[in-house]
């Protein structure tokens, strides 16, 4: 493993552990669950979206300073116990998810300058360090929230760290995709136009997935203390338990894609999902380790279409890697999080597994789309 992709891994195990955070505070500051998923909401739609515009800077040559602006930007999650409104919250909230948005699209593209082979390998990797910052966010935070009495500003040390190690990134990975001879500068908005435009099949199923997996990590814990799964469960290690899963399905399967297509592997995890999902969410298994094993498959099959769907995305339009990035990891989490308002309303009004249960049935609808996309392999033809 190359010194820059070492880095970039690190660099973003520091960004997703602050933007993992949320879920947990507002059960711990005992914030309407409503209210939260409103905040949610119009902080990931705005966060998000900003990484359109990102994704475009990115590609011309800002990746420098969007990478140490993410860092930085996305450390504000820190800061939520000492406000002391919802307004504060939502503005720490947005200021987390734009530095969020701003390190993505230039990280990914970042490693994808890294190697010309073996992208959906690198790719899965570099997702897997988000996912394990994810996975102890709200095991780090509780536990500083607990025993620091409040003081979760301990945690700037992460950030800081990734400066430093940003320095040390090899040159290579700032390099921009270079303008063809004779080809025209596009302005922003057609810039975007054409790659949604190249996508939108692939768009829609990864608006789909990040709703599934929103709608989820939004109610951990509460969902965790309706199975009666523990103390330990509802404050951080049932969000571990789903997001290590992702981490782990993500490295397991990276290589398959680049053998059976990335179409096949993003069908197979769907179909292997959707059981589960309703097993775990509606069996009567008492034992705390099966309902945990069930629940790390569940975080582990439906995190697999996020990597696989970007690297596919920039197969299709390598010249843009940072734009695809961008539509595929911010702007359809950005409409994705729109289903949290949808969640949070059915949870409150009745309870987390009806709201579940309801929102399961859009993962049908994905196998639909999924079943439209071109199928590529290692070698680059089209199915």
């Amino acid at each position: 493993m190359s010194r820059g992709l070492i880095i970039l891994f690190f660099c973003h195990f520091t960004v997703d552990l602050f933007t993992g955070i949320w879920p947990l505070y507002k059960k711990l500051a005992n914030i309407d669950l409503y209210e939260a998923g409103i905040i949610a909401m119009v902080g990931g739609i705005l966060g998000n979206c900003s990484q359109l515009i990102f994704g475009v800077f990115a590609d011309k040559g800002y990746r420098k300073i969007l990478l140490l602006a993410g860092i930085l930007l996305s450390s504000m999650a820190s800061f939520y116990a000492i406000a002391n409104s919802n307004i504060a919250y939502l503005f720490l909230l947005i200021l987390t998810f734009i530095g969020s948005s701003m390190f993505h699209p230039a990280a990914t593209g970042m490693v994808g300058n890294l190697t010309s082979h073996r992208k959906g390998f690198l790719i899965s990797l570099f997702v897997a360090g988000g996912g394990l910052g994810l996975a102890i966010s709200q095991i780090v935070y509780a536990f500083v929230y607990e025993h620091f009495e409040k003081n979760t500003l301990i945690l700037l040390i992460l950030p800081l760290v990734g400066i430093v190690a940003y320095f040390l990134l090899p040159s290579q990975a700032f390099s921009s995709p270079k303008e063809e001879k004779g080809e025209k500068q596009q302005n922003m908005f057609a810039a975007i136009f054409q790659v949604f435009k190249t996508l939108k099949c692939l768009y829609f199923l990864m608006v789909i997935n990040a709703a599934l997996n929103i709608g989820v990590i939004f109610l951990i814990p509460e969902l965790m203390e309706q199975l009666n799964m523990g103390d330990a469960m509802i404050k951080g290690f049932g969000h571990f338990c789903f997001v290590i899963g992702g981490a782990t399905f993500i490295v397991i399967t990276s290589g398959l894609s680049d053998r059976f297509g990335y179409k096949n592997i993003i069908i197979a995890s769907l179909l292997v999902a959707l059981p589960i999902w309703y097993l775990f969410l509606n069996s009567e298994i008492d034992s705390l380790v099966l309902k945990s094993i069930l629940f790390v498959c569940l975080g582990g099959a439906l995190s697999i279409c996020n990597p696989i769907g970007v690297a596919l995305g920039q197969h299709l339009l390598p010249k843009q890697s940072s734009l695809v990035s961008a539509l595929l990891m911010g702007c359809a989490w950005a409409l994705g999080s729109l289903g949290v308002l949808l969640t949070s309303f059915l949870a409150k009004k009745f309870n987390p597994i009806f709201a579940l249960n309801i929102l399961g049935i859009c993962m049908v609808l994905n196998i639909v789309i999924a079943s439209f996309l071109p199928n590529i392999k290692k070698s680059g033809k089209t199915e």
